[in-house]
């Protein structure tokens, strides 16, 4: 099913999950959320069609509520946003990372950080943040969709 879509530099499946996007309109739809070390893919359910390719390189940053919700934005100054919601938000922040090292923004008073150690063990990166957090060098900043 979801083996076919992969394009030539895609190597890992790094995460893949049923997410709800949510479109310009306000409607909300499911589709397989494919993050590999080079892509995102967007792909229907209902008809395993590709819906959306989005290069890496494209991703300016990702936005995150510091509340419990699942909601997770990917920022692409070339394209329209995404917005989704997943009950794995951590598990997908710690994919990109992975796979690109996107600035991640934390929403309401907008923590910003940029990763500079890929493939880290999700608990190697939580420890980063948390040293980071008390030495001070995380920029705050009130930009973000």
């Amino acid at each position: 099913m979801l083996c076919g879509v992969l394009f030539s530099g895609d190597q890992i499946v790094l995460f893949a999950d049923k997410v709800l996007k949510f479109t310009g309109s306000g409607k909300m739809k499911y589709r397989y959320l494919m993050i590999t070390d080079f892509a995102i893919y967007l792909i229907d359910p209902e008809t395993d069609y590709l819906k959306r390719r989005i290069a890496l390189a494209a991703v300016e940053k990702i936005c995150v509520s510091e509340l419990t919700d699942n909601f997770l934005a990917v920022i692409i100054p070339t394209e329209y946003d995404l917005l989704i919601a997943s009950a794995r938000k951590n598990e997908i922040i710690t994919a990109f990372v992975e796979a690109y090292e996107p600035e991640v923004v934390s929403s309401n008073r907008y923590l910003e950080f940029t990763p500079i150690i890929t493939f880290l063990h999700p608990l190697l990166y939580l420890y980063v943040i948390v040293y980071m957090i008390c030495n001070g060098s995380l920029r705050i900043s009130t930009e973000c969709v």
